[in-house]
């Protein structure tokens, strides 16, 4: 038996989805319990019921992983070492008598270190 599927704008064949599905697998966690928006997808139309508490509930499922209170504070950090060098950075070159050119170089570079 073929699967129904929705005929595109130009006849192309897109099989239809089902009609509900969950955004995580189940898990025996009791704090992941609502931690995701439920998501109902037809044909033609998304769903996605969010409830009245949803940041709250996220945030309590990722706090009680393993791990992520450090990798928080990690990322915190960075960011702030990040912008406290980026803001400085124009002070910090010219201490050694660069000119205007070689910091705007030297800032250029870090930012471009900074995004790969």
């Amino acid at each position: 038996q073929q699967p129904p599927v929705h005929f595109g704008q130009h006849g192309e064949q897109y099989p239809l989805m089902p009609q509900t599905y969950p955004s995580l697998p189940e898990t025996e966690n009791p704090l992941d319990e609502g931690a995701e928006p439920v998501l109902t997808l037809t044909a033609h139309k998304l769903d996605i019921d969010i409830r009245d508490d949803q940041i709250l509930l996220s945030l309590r499922a990722c706090f009680s992983r393993p791990g992520f209170i450090h990798c928080l504070a990690s990322f915190t950090v960075s960011g702030i070492v990040i912008n406290t060098l980026s803001t400085y950075m124009d002070y910090l070159v010219r201490l050694g008598g660069a000119g205007r050119e070689y910091v705007g170089i030297i800032g250029g570079l870090f930012q471009f270190l900074i995004m790969v």
